[in-house]
């Protein structure tokens, strides 16, 4: 199975491969009801998404019978960003139309579907398509090209059994995917009922409304400068993706000689970035670096506000429109903040410094938790690509005899375990 030129060639086993049209009218044609118009966004590698599919009438149906798939087809994005993913059409889907950008691979018995969309979305099956492309651009596949994809030809059980393994494991990544998502919006939920419209919300129990300005002082530590002296220059990610080192540099090697030194548990915001989102806390790694003064720098007030905790907040689309407003600016990539205007900005924080550290420590944590959960999404996808290498070519055998002892299961559960 492994000597590529002895796999058979997908027309070789195929009824069809064609694909659909677009109605007449194009996108107004569509409709919010009626029959199922698949387009390739609706292809994603491993599964069929019909959440917010297009719809077409009776009438348009019944005009374009080319266009017609069947449950259990194998559909093929042929043309676009996405050419080469592959779905199989599931059995509850009864009646549904494709456009010109997907292809139809209607199979006769010899092949299993699942197992075939699994190949199509393999590295092997990606490297075919990229060979038909000239391993560049990617203007589309046609149905011929499609018909010379070579797979290997396993017994139909083993086909099956390969096609469960790598489905389990596509579904333990999906769960994983999942849970990811949950916990991000659990955070955003939570940060979100922090930062209620401090310009409407009144007084409340246990919060505050008070000021930026009020809970924390702008600092500048100018450095004293030194043409032999190291600086360690420091910016901030768009984004609210933190810190970043932009290296070290000697004074002589820096045009900009109005230099400032920031402290671990300061808050550093880009002046012309922050509309971007371009502000973070100072964590310890940065601690003593060197920015110029483009960047604002502010310092909690103790007893007042936990920086950390501020941090949290800085990630809402709350506190970034605030920082949006306090700009000026005719174009928003020229936008630059008042820094003043941010001072005055109204916020709602809760009045216990301890309770500042107590939210923020629950908020660390679930970061972690999504931090552990993504490392091990990714862990999964490349135990599965592996899996796809072993499976696919033949190095690892599915057994396929009724009361065999399934060695490969055991060994796919096991590694799931761990």
């Amino acid at each position: 199975m492994r000597d590529f030129k002895d796999w058979p060639y997908l027309k070789t086993f195929a009824k069809k491969i064609g694909s659909g049209i677009t109605p007449r009218g194009g996108e107004t044609a569509y409709r919010s009801c009626g029959v199922p118009f698949i387009r390739s966004q609706n292809v994603r590698s491993g599964k069929l998404v019909l959440d917010g599919v297009a719809f077409i009438d009776e009438k348009q149906h019944l005009s374009m019978s080319n266009s017609w798939v069947q449950p259990l087809d194998v559909l093929l994005n042929i043309t676009g960003a996405s050419i080469g993913r592959s779905c199989v059409v599931p059995t509850n889907v009864a009646v549904a139309n494709v456009n010109q950008h997907v292809c139809i691979i209607r199979l006769n018995g010899e092949f299993n579907p699942h197992y075939v969309s699994c190949f199509l979305n393999s590295p092997y099956g990606q490297k075919q398509v990229w060979s038909f492309q000239g391993g560049g651009s990617r203007e589309g596949l046609n149905y011929a090209q499609v018909g010379a994809f070579r797979l290997p030809k396993p017994s139909l059980r083993e086909q099956v059994r390969i096609a469960e393994v790598l489905y389990a494991w596509e579904e333990a990544t999906d769960q994983v995917d999942r849970l990811i998502d949950a916990k991000k919006r659990f955070v955003r939920g939570i940060l979100a009922g922090s930062v209620s419209d401090a310009r409407e919300v009144a007084k409340n129990d246990g919060w505050e409304k008070t000021t930026i300005g009020e809970v924390a002082t702008l600092v500048q530590q100018r450095v004293n400068w030194d043409e032999d002296a190291s600086y360690r220059l420091i910016t901030v990610r768009r984004g609210c993706g933190g810190l970043v080192f932009r290296g070290d540099r000697k004074g002589h090697e820096i045009l900009t000689k109005d230099m400032y030194t920031v402290r671990a548990g300061d808050f550093l915001i880009s002046k012309r970035q922050v509309v971007h989102g371009a502000w973070a806390m100072v964590t310890p790694e940065f601690d003593g670096g060197h920015v110029s003064k483009e960047y604002a720098c502010l310092r909690a007030k103790p007893g007042k506000l936990w920086m950390p905790y501020f941090d949290w907040l800085s990630r809402t689309e709350r506190l970034q429109h605030e920082a949006f407003i306090c700009s000026y600016g005719v174009d928003i990539e020229k936008m630059v903040l008042n820094v003043d205007w941010l001072l005055q900005t109204p916020l709602l924080l809760p009045r216990s410094i301890e309770t500042q550290k107590a939210m923020a420590a629950g908020l660390d944590c679930l970061q972690r938790e999504v931090q552990l959960l993504q490392a091990q999404m990714e862990a999964l996808s490349r135990q599965k690509r592996g899996l796809m290498q072993k499976l696919l070519t033949g190095e690892w055998r599915v057994p396929a005899r009724d009361g065999e002892v399934d060695a490969m299961a055991d060994r796919v559960a096991e590694e799931a375990a761990q």
